[in-house]
């Protein structure tokens, strides 16, 4: 019978592995012991809000990664009106979501947790700053805001990334639909020219 032998660089990736999986059995536990629990399994660092209070109750079918525990933490912050919101050091600080807008957040969507609150500039190239504020402000969630940017013609929405997302494919496709409709216009029909005139039609000079 032949034994497998591991080399210690194969055996830490595998107890790795291993450590990194998680399984969540938390039944109306304390949410600040939560919060606690996160820190230790995620490797980051949480400032709790002397606001943040309750229980909360959350459990898993299978082991968690790392990252599929850090967005479940996030889902269940969520759920429970609550925000992890990035700060400049690389902490997290946990707060309700009552203005929550407005203090600063991490900037831009891109790779972000569909559950992490996020500050984007979308920015428009067809469609008016301010009409389009109208168009997606029933988009955003109550605890988000939105505000136009005239200057520059963009919107700058505060939400949570996966509602960003939704708003910023909508803005695309209304955006590029308006587009198309002004290139249209713009364009000379078949039988004009690029001065609105008759094709064929020429300017006689009096003699």
């Amino acid at each position: 019978m032949k034994k497998l032998i591991l080399g210690p660089v194969v055996a830490l990736a595998l107890a790795a592995s291993v450590h990194a999986q998680t399984t969540l059995n938390v039944r109306d536990a304390d949410i600040r012991a939560f919060i606690a629990d996160a820190a230790k399994v995620t490797g980051r660092t949480f400032i709790i809000d002397n606001r943040v209070a309750g229980k909360v109750t959350v459990v898993t079918d299978r082991a968690l990664s790392r990252s599929e525990y850090f967005e479940v933490f996030l889902s269940t912050l969520r759920a429970n009106g609550l925000v992890a919101v990035p700060t400049s050091n690389g902490a997290f600080r946990v707060q309700p979501l009552d203005n929550a807008a407005s203090q600063p957040s991490r900037i831009g969507v891109a790779g972000a947790a569909r559950n992490s609150y996020v500050t984007e500039i979308v920015r428009l190239r067809a469609i008016d700053a301010q009409s389009a504020v109208e168009t997606v402000r029933p988009l955003v969630s109550a605890q988000g805001s939105v505000s136009a940017n005239r200057g520059g013609n963009s919107l700058v929405v505060v939400d949570f990334a996966d509602n960003i997302r939704r708003i910023r494919e909508v803005l695309r496709r209304i955006d590029t639909e308006r587009q198309r409709e002004g290139d249209r216009h713009r364009a000379p029909g078949p039988d004009r020219d690029g001065h609105g005139r008759r094709a064929g039609w020429c300017r006689r000079d009096r003699a």
